[in-house]
């Protein structure tokens, strides 16, 4: 699976089976997605979020919530 780093915007990779990761560049941790379906709303979620589009990202990160109510990583995003 393969994410953007909401801190410098870079790729993140997780290994298979693995539930963190880290950036390679800013080193910052994050906790990967409960639910491999919702991998396309947090790379949309997150790229907003990185422009600074945080009413759009809001929106995003509300929808995957609203799919997936025990996804932490939304709820702390949706909070930032």
């Amino acid at each position: 699976m393969r994410f953007k780093c909401i801190r410098c915007g870079k790729e993140l990779v997780f290994a298979s089976g693995e539930t963190t990761g880290s950036c390679r560049y800013c080193h910052a941790t994050f906790a990967l997605p409960k639910y491999s379906n919702t991998e396309s709303n947090y790379s949309t979620a997150n790229g907003l979020f990185i422009a600074h589009e945080y009413e759009q990202a809001l929106g995003s990160y509300k929808t995957i919530i609203e799919d997936n109510h025990d996804d932490p990583l939304a709820y702390w995003m949706s909070l930032l």
